[in-house]
């Protein structure tokens, strides 16, 4: 029984498919937009493409298909040295790992390292989406979260710093919406650990891009919608368990009235 888990999914298929919100005529032209985020590309590769004949579903006339490479810079991590005790001394930096993957925002690293530990790291900023890209749970989903504090990662971990900020939270819910795609399509499942297929997902990936207002208006209705149906999960385990226990409980309270 996964009820919610189906629901959600459907929500968040529906939200980025256009099918949550209305279209305005007061909105920015995506193209626009495009043109703006173009701008702040550093550089372009071969890998940069988008296979027009490969999108996942239709998208409104005002929306455009893109890339994850063409709205922002993904980076990586990785973990300083263990034997080295001051790199770990002083907890001054949140270092997150996929440990900590378990919530929409992180704030505060199960550990952290020093100024000393984090001098070869790249430090990210609030507003930075995060990715597990290495770690078994990619059989079945892909952990993502915003960060609201400046942090470094370790590398299971990928940053995504998009050049908007202001897109964050929508493609957040676009991400979670394409996740049975990306663990389809995207993930390389092998015998020792699975693994994002990291140039596939980020340059040739279609991505749907609507409006900039009409992102916040996804992101509202969204939000408006998940408290209900993680309510109704809550709902649903509870059953589940009550289910389970039921018929030894029964047994057991049939056996005290006999005794």
């Amino acid at each position: 029984m996964r009820l919610a888990a189906s629901l959600r999914e459907a929500v968040l298929m529906s939200a980025i498919q256009g099918k949550l919100t209305e279209r305005s005529d007061s909105d920015e032209s995506v193209t626009i937009q495009m043109e703006r985020l173009a701008q702040k590309q550093v550089s372009k590769t071969k890998k940069d493409l988008l296979p027009m004949d490969s999108v996942f579903f239709e998208i409104p006339d005002s929306w455009r298909w893109t890339t994850l490479s063409r709205l922002g810079t993904l980076s990586g991590g990785k973990t300083p040295s263990m034997h080295d005790e001051s790199n770990w001394s002083s907890p001054d930096i949140n270092w997150f790992s996929s440990k900590d993957m378990k919530q929409k925002y992180l704030s505060d690293s199960k550990m952290k390292i020093s100024i000393k530990g984090a001098q070869e790291l790249q430090i990210f900023p609030a507003g930075t989406l995060l990715m597990v890209v290495r770690s078994g749970i990619l059989k079945h989903m892909l952990p993502l979260c915003i960060l609201t504090h400046e942090a470094t990662i370790n590398q299971d971990l990928k940053a995504f710093t998009l050049f908007d900020p202001k897109m964050c939270e929508y493609i957040y819910w676009m991400l979670k919406g394409l996740q049975p795609i990306i663990i389809q399509n995207y993930t390389k499942h092998v015998t020792t650990v699975d693994s994002l297929r990291l140039d596939e997902f980020f340059y040739q990936m279609p991505v749907p891009l609507p409006p900039l207002e009409e992102q916040q208006r996804i992101v509202d209705r969204v939000n408006e919608l998940m408290p209900s149906i993680n309510e109704y999960e809550e709902m649903e385990k509870r059953l589940v368990a009550l289910k389970e226990a039921f018929p030894e409980n029964l047994r057991d309270a049939v056996l005290q009235a006999a005794v």
